[in-house]
């Protein structure tokens, strides 16, 4: 299998497509243990991350989700994000 690297980070088009499925706003909630009018209010305030409106339906990439959960890693309750994001 082939894998392509950037930015020290791998790649690999397998993993890629099993995080690329979708989940509802109902199992993004039991995820993070948020109340789904917690999700709905961050998406109408432009704080939450991207999501898919498919018709009447709501649905989020699990490898946004993922790429968001990697972004809000802390190694202290001193770190801000603006220092994560730099390195």
């Amino acid at each position: 299998m082939q894998k392509i690297q950037s930015q020290n980070t791998q790649f690999d088009p397998v993993q890629n497509a099993l995080c690329d499925r979708l989940i509802d706003e109902k199992a993004l909630a039991v995820r993070w243990g948020f109340s789904t009018r917690t999700l709905q209010n961050k998406r109408v305030a432009g704080d939450g991350i991207p999501f898919l409106k498919i018709s009447s339906s709501v649905r989020y990439r699990m490898s946004d989700v993922i790429a968001f959960e990697n972004a809000s890693l802390r190694f202290s309750t001193s770190d801000s994000s603006d220092a994560n994001q730099s390195e």
